[in-house]
């Protein structure tokens, strides 16, 4: 009983649509803008680094709590995977639009991964994705390189590889249609003043985690 109520928990805080909500304050809706995606991507184009950040941190929250709360109870890992599906497949975005829909799942993943992975492993999933932002401005190619990079890292046959490698193949799938881009030679860029501004910020995160793992 309790692992079905902490999952109906992860599936409804996922669930929340941060960057729905945020952008509907601002008299836009996020859902026609730019990719149509309810991600922080979607809304740093649409809307500005501030806003991005919330949404990126609001995210990032989901995943942290739901899995600090799984580990509370004893019950397996796997079940932090509500939170990510939650964000994926929102019932809240469908009530507000009529279509089951959501984000691509990266920043609720990382949530679960900044509690789950040691410090200096999500140092190295950070600095992987802000070299691998920098060198081609492209955010998918860039999260799901470095993802990839932190699920490899954790082979083993354990149950947290398990975790990894579901929420990571979970979000290449999101990723789908990028994936088609990225093999055309279509998949957007970010301008160069804003990687430089996401690379600062992704290398601070990754150089905090890194000093906090060597201490």
């Amino acid at each position: 009983m309790n692992g079905l109520l902490i999952g109906l928990f992860g599936y409804g805080l996922g669930a929340f649509p941060s960057a729905y909500l945020i952008a509907r304050r601002r008299g836009v809706d996020i859902f026609s803008e730019g990719s149509g995606n309810m991600g922080s991507t979607n809304v740093l184009r649409s809307l500005g680094m501030a806003a991005a950040l919330l949404v990126f941190g609001l995210d990032v929250a989901k995943g942290v709590l739901v899995v600090l709360l799984v580990q509370a109870s004893g019950l397996p890992l796997l079940l932090a995977l509500t939170a990510l599906i939650g964000h994926c497949w929102s019932l809240a975005a469908w009530w507000a639009t009529g279509q089951l829909r959501g984000g691509k799942g990266v920043a609720t993943l990382l949530g679960v991964w900044l509690i789950v992975l040691p410090p200096l492993a999500m140092a190295g999933v950070l600095a992987a994705a802000t070299l691998l932002l920098l060198a081609t401005r492209k955010v998918s190619l860039a999260a799901l390189g470095a993802l990839g990079l932190g699920a490899l890292g954790t082979l083993g046959g354990s149950w947290l590889s398990v975790l990894t490698f579901s929420s990571f193949w979970l979000v290449v799938y999101r990723h789908r249609e990028n994936l088609w881009r990225l093999w055309q030679g279509s998949e957007r860029m970010l301008d160069k003043t804003t990687v430089q501004r996401v690379a600062v910020l992704g290398g601070c995160a990754s150089g905090l985690l890194a000093l906090g793992a060597l201490r």
